[in-house]
């Protein structure tokens, strides 16, 4: 019995050693867009705005940092995806050679509130992960 506890433990340690993506040990910061997978990828017509019928059709969205490179958000809900797309973001994280951790996506107030006021450059976070990890932690 003991040598089957020991058998299933070190099978699941390899497979998660296995399956965990080699992301960076340092926070970055970096600009971009979020755009859909399919889009961004493969080419094609991508979505104006969170309102546009095709943002339906995309399964999955990715961070395009200013370089042009595309990193997936595997820790990102599909949600918060949706509602900052195709706007410029400052994303925060571990990033990987085709993955990002995320830490934090902050957009500015002017492209979320397209109201006409001047809001003089002023950033808001958007998604947090630390605020995430409290929110399951601490329920309110």
């Amino acid at each position: 019995m003991m040598r089957r506890l020991l058998y299933l433990a070190s099978g699941w340690m390899l497979l998660a050693m296995v399956c965990t993506p080699i992301v960076s040990a340092e926070m970055i910061t970096m600009n971009g867009k979020i755009m859909g997978a399919q889009c961004a990828l493969a080419g094609g017509i991508c979505a104006k705005s969170m309102t546009d019928p095709r943002v339906s059709m995309e399964r999955e969205f990715v961070f395009v940092a200013a370089n042009g490179k595309s990193y997936f958000m595997s820790n990102v809900g599909r949600i918060p995806k949706v509602r900052l797309i195709n706007m410029p973001v400052t994303v925060t994280g571990r990033f990987g050679d085709e993955s990002i951790f995320v830490e934090s996506i902050d957009a500015e107030m002017k492209d979320l509130y397209p109201s006409g006021r001047d809001w003089q450059g002023a950033t808001v976070c958007c998604w947090s992960w630390s605020e995430r990890i409290r929110d399951i932690s601490f329920p309110r």
